[in-house]
């Protein structure tokens, strides 16, 4: 059987995107995320893939949350 409009079920995965940046706006003073490390950058910029990882992600209590796929990517 499949989901909306016929289309069959996907299992997903949350995905995290790890960039090392060249250039950016080091945005963590001015962003309510308190220790993202966040950086703008250009829409505009090219990406290298590094590589790609499936990671346990605990919460700050220590409590396992799940898996995430973890894609590496490098700023050109």
């Amino acid at each position: 059987s499949g989901g909306l409009g016929g289309t069959p079920h996907v299992k997903s995965t949350p995905v995290v995107f790890q960039i090392k940046t060249r250039k950016g706006l080091f945005a963590d003073d001015i962003s309510s995320n308190d220790g993202e490390n966040e950086v703008i950058i250009s829409s505009a910029a090219d990406y290298g893939v590094l590589g790609m990882a499936d990671v346990d992600v605990m919460n700050p209590f220590g409590d396992k949350l799940g898996k995430r796929k973890v894609i590496y990517l490098e700023q050109l």
